[in-house]
């Protein structure tokens, strides 16, 4: 035990030295930031509120930085743009159950200072895949199931673009 916990240490503190640190590391001088509601230029319509919602809840879980209503308020602001979204069944059953199903979407966001100059923009791609019975899960009615996939695909894609907001 007590040699695990020696290995432990000394790998903290190589790591600390070559200038590894662990937890969030937001860009330089920010403590508060903008979130605004995403730009959908897709035919799906509330994308941007669902995606919106999973990215605030990403920077509250995640991050030290205030999350507030006005630009004139924070250090940065997030801002996006849904560019595409695709659903599909991939494998449908006997009884038209889904068994296997994906979504798709790229999201292009900007992050700024207050007055408009640009921090760094980022397009980000991600996918999220269900399967069925035999493909890891069992068949559900076929809106909630598309609705889990949606679920992850926010959540997969929230985490990226935290990221963004990283030095």
């Amino acid at each position: 035990m007590r040699r695990g916990l020696a290995l432990l240490a000394a790998a903290a503190l190589l790591a600390g030295g070559c200038g590894y640190r662990m937890g969030f590391r937001p860009v330089a001088g920010a403590s508060a930031v903008a979130l605004e509601v995403f730009d959908n230029t897709t035919d799906r319509r509330e994308l941007e509120l669902e995606l919106t919602a999973a990215v605030a809840r990403e920077l509250l879980r995640r991050t030290g930085l205030a999350l507030v209503r006005s630009p004139a308020e924070a250090d940065l602001v997030l801002r996006g743009r849904i560019e595409r979204f695709d659903e599909r069944v991939t494998v449908e059953g006997r009884r038209d159950e889904v068994l296997a199903a994906s979504a798709r979407m790229r999201v292009r966001v900007r992050l700024e200072r207050p007055g408009g100059e640009l921090v760094r923009e980022r397009v980000l791609e991600e996918s999220a895949d269900f399967g069925g019975p035999g493909l890891g899960g069992g068949p559900l009615a076929r809106t909630a199931e598309l609705a889990q996939v949606q679920r992850e695909l926010f959540e997969l894609l929230a985490e990226r673009i935290v990221m963004v907001l990283e030095q």
